[in-house]
């Protein structure tokens, strides 16, 4: 029987503290539980509604004792964590005991740092930190910050060891499966020259400020005057619910949504959304959502500036500094500008593509699939392997290849600067072959697997595999191409599933 791997997520939500990191690690969870293992969450004095959504996704609760308040300013958040980093890294030691070997720990919590981190190392395989300040030192195998910062290599610097690998920029963004599937079947022409007519408000799930209401008085008359439906989302935790719900029973253009399972279907169904600038921007992004950012918690701010730098959206700086002029007038700016909403859809949509939890789930507990440079001593190999009828079948060139046309070939393709030819392999071997070739604009890509690898879901994997190596060394709006023959379903859909998009023939992905 194989053993189930075990992953333990540290993580809490309060009014105070928001309710979005237990949602993104939940995010997280749920696509560790799809590769098969068993995750378990230690928080302390988690909402009854997050306690029950983790416990409905088939996650173990292991809620930590409460403990009584220790004064420290030492990290800025310290106060985050209701005890000291001590108290809270026994506790947590003391849970994890019984689970036996537990593989990875994650740690998404403000409050703690490296001390935290090094105390729980024997009680753990490898951490992973998400963190989104870069603000205090890490003691961890990864970390992740799944935000876009124009200085993003150089944050973590003297925070984290040398060999600490770094998961950064919102390639990585923890978003949930339907927005991914939303974005993959998104149109590729982007918004419509038409008037908006749809807008959605969401500033997440406590909005302890009262952001939500006080858009929404800011703009009612301009709700009205556009002939614009509202979509209002509002979370369990937000205090303003039956403010919010009064102001908009006398307005049959005001809708409001309470924790809706279909938000992706609401963003995407919009044409103008108005929301915080922390992880529901790539929400906005992914799906195509034109917006306005407000800044409601201060690390927002530098996110919401420098993604606004890029052109993905229009950022009005931090909620409590917002006048309802600015609101007004970049309200009416989007609303005009038809040309606008298309730049921000763009811009957004090349930013972040909906599979970012999938790609950090599988560098958890995935199948280990390398990628190295093609050597001269691989030509006979790859010769076999392209000449095996199961890839000769769909190949362009389907054709038997003469072996001295294949060295040729091969010769000159490692001695190329516009082509990359690369090698896949995990354990048990050779996995497969990429190849890349430079072609006005993009690069275009071509793939197939070793004999005897066909029909274990590896295609998949070594195609991602490659859009990361690809993106690790030509940026993050790297675009790649494939060109598929129409009746090769199985290509179509490995591709697809991987984040490329379908015109005819062509698909699609910026890195």
């Amino acid at each position: 029987m194989a053993t189930i791997i075990k992953v333990a997520i540290r993580a809490d939500a309060s009014a105070q503290i928001g309710t979005g990191h237990v949602m993104r690690c939940l995010t997280l969870a749920n696509e560790i539980r799809r590769l098969g293992a068993q995750v378990y969450f230690l928080s302390r004095d988690l909402p009854a509604h997050l306690a029950q959504a983790l416990r409905q996704s088939g996650h173990t609760l292991l809620p930590l004792a409460a403990a009584t308040p220790v004064a420290s300013d030492e990290p800025a958040h310290a106060a985050w964590l209701g005890t000291s980093w001590q108290r809270d890294a026994e506790a947590c030691a003391a849970v994890l005991a019984p689970l036996g070997d537990v593989a990875w720990l994650v740690l998404d919590q403000y409050a703690l740092d490296a001390r935290w981190e090094s105390a729980l190392r024997p009680a753990v395989g490898r951490i992973l930190v998400i963190d989104d300040l870069a603000d205090r030192a890490h003691d961890c195998d990864i970390l992740l910050d799944q935000n876009f910062y124009a200085d993003q290599a150089a944050r973590y610097e003297g925070k984290t060891a040398p060999g600490t690998a770094l998961l950064l920029g919102s390639h990585y963004a923890l978003l949930r499966p339907e927005f991914g599937r939303i974005r993959a079947a998104a149109d590729l022409a982007g918004v419509a020259p038409g008037a908006p007519r749809r807008l959605n408000i969401c500033f997440g799930g406590a909005d302890a400020g009262g952001e939500t209401l006080k858009v929404v008085r800011a703009l009612d008359g301009r709700f009205a005057a556009a002939d614009l439906l509202v979509d209002i989302v509002v979370g369990p935790s937000n205090p303003h619910q039956a403010a919010i719900r009064d102001w908009a029973r006398r307005r049959p253009y005001l809708q409001v949504h309470l924790a809706p399972s279909g938000l992706a279907e609401l963003m995407a169904a919009a044409d103008i959304g108005i929301g915080a600038a922390g992880s529901m921007s790539w929400e906005r992004a992914c799906v195509g959502l034109p917006s306005i950012a407000i800044a409601v918690a201060e690390n927002q701010f530098r996110l919401g500036g420098d993604a606004a730098a890029v052109g993905m959206h229009v950022f009005l700086g931090r909620a409590q500094d917002l006048g309802e002029g600015e609101l007004l007038a970049a309200f009416d700016l989007l609303i005009a500008n038809a040309y606008l909403r298309q730049a921000f859809v763009a811009a957004g949509k090349k930013m972040v593509d909906g599979q970012g939890a999938a790609r950090v789930a599988r560098r958890l507990v995935g199948t280990d699939l390398g990628l190295r440079a093609a050597q001269p001593e691989d030509c006979a190999a790859l010769y076999q392997w392209r000449n095996a009828p199961e890839n000769r079948r769909h190949a362009h060139q389907s054709g038997q290849i003469a072996y001295a046309d294949h060295q040729r070939w091969f010769a000159d393709s490692l001695d190329r600067d516009d082509r990359h030819l690369l090698i896949g392999y995990d354990a048990h071997g050779p996995v497969g072959v990429l190849r890349y070739d430079k072609h006005i604009g993009s690069w275009l890509t071509s793939i197939y697997l070793a004999p005897g690898r066909h029909g274990a879901g590896l295609g998949r994997k070594l195609i991602e595999q490659g859009i990361e190596w690809m993106r690790a060394r030509h940026g993050p709006r790297c675009q790649i191409q494939a060109e598929i023959k129409m009746d090769n379903i199985a290509s179509q859909r490995v591709f697809m599933q991987a984040g490329y998009i379908a015109s005819f023939t062509t698909y699609t992905i910026v890195a």
